[in-house]
């Protein structure tokens, strides 16, 4: 997988994480266990714990979430850094004359010399190719 199909599927997740959420943490947390009719026993008592709970895990969800999203967004910088970097690197391959005589000559030189970095990225393949 190419730093862009990775760029790609972080991206993905990033969006499907900040996108599942119950839309105010503020909604649950107000939230009363209290209903009128009711009168009390095991079974108010059970709901009364199920709202706690409730609210407990929804509250550790949103603490822990901007810091996963943090930490996507690293990796989502980092995989592009390494794309100019390795971009950067490598420019001279296609910058660089080989055969100053024959244009045709000249670019069938620097292809040959991409393609003895058989190491770069694909995306980065891709661009320095359409410089030639």
């Amino acid at each position: 997988m190419d730093y862009t199909a990775r760029i790609q599927q972080l991206e993905t997740l990033r969006s499907s994480v900040s996108s599942k959420q119950i839309s105010s943490l503020e909604v649950v947390l107000n939230f009363s266990g209290e209903i009128p009719s009711w009168n009390g026993g095991v079974s108010q008592d059970g709901y009364l714990d199920l709202i706690q709970d409730t609210k407990e895990q929804v509250s550790s969800i949103y603490s822990a979430k901007p810091s996963l999203l943090d930490a996507i967004d690293t990796r989502i910088t980092q995989l592009k850094a390494k794309i100019e970097s390795q971009y950067n690197q490598h420019l001279y391959v296609v910058n660089r004359t080989y055969d100053s005589e024959d244009p045709v000559r000249n670019r069938q030189l620097k292809r040959q010399a991409l393609n003895r970095l058989t190491y770069l990225d694909s995306t980065v393949r891709a661009r320095l190719s359409s410089r030639i």
